[in-house]
C-alpha cells in the first residue's frame, strides 16, 4: 500500500520539523519547508530625517538541511547522484524584501521545498512505499 500524502506529512512533521502551510516563494497555500537568510538593506532612517544607509549582512547562505532529515527518514539508502537530482527537482530559490518606516528595509534569500512536489518526486522514482 502505497504512502498517502497526508501521512507523509506527519511522518515529516513526526521528525519534529516545522512545515508552514503559506510559501514564502510564490504566495501560495500548501505545505512547505524552507530556510531563509538576510543578505543586505537598508537602515538608519527614522523621523528626525536621519537617511536610511544600506548594509551588506555577513549571514551565509545556508543549506535545507530539513530536506536531508526528511530523505534519510524516508529512503536512507539513495546514492549521492539519486540526493542531487531530487535536491535539483524539488529546491526553489526565492528573494524577498521587508520594506520599513523611512526608508528602511531588509533584503532576504532562501531555498524552499514544497512537499507536495517531494512526495510525488519520490513516488515518481519508486523510492516512498
Amino acid at each position: 500500500m502505497t504512502t498517502s500524502f497526508e501521512q507523509f506529512v506527519k511522518m515529516v512533521k513526526d521528525l519534529d520539523i516545522y512545515v508552514s502551510d503559506w510559501s514564502k516563494n510564490q504566495r501560495r497555500k500548501g505545505f512547505f519547508i524552507s530556510v531563509d537568510w538576510t543578505t543586505g538593506g537598508m537602515s538608519g532612517g527614522d523621523c528626525w530625517g536621519h537617511k536610511a544607509t544600506s548594509f551588506v549582512s555577513d549571514e551565509q547562505p545556508e543549506e535545507l538541511t530539513d530536506l536531508d532529515k526528511i530523505l534519510e527518514s524516508v529512503c536512507p539508502d539513495i546514492s549521492f547522484l539519486q540526493y542531487k537530482n531530487i535536491s535539483r527537482a524539488v529546491v526553489e530559490n526565492f528573494s524577498y524584501t521587508n520594506n520599513e518606516y523611512y526608508g528602511n528595509v531588509t533584503n532576504h534569500a532562501g531555498k524552499e521545498c514544497d512537499l507536495k512536489k517531494l512526495y510525488n518526486t519520490l513516488i515518481e522514482k519508486n523510492l516512498l512505499a
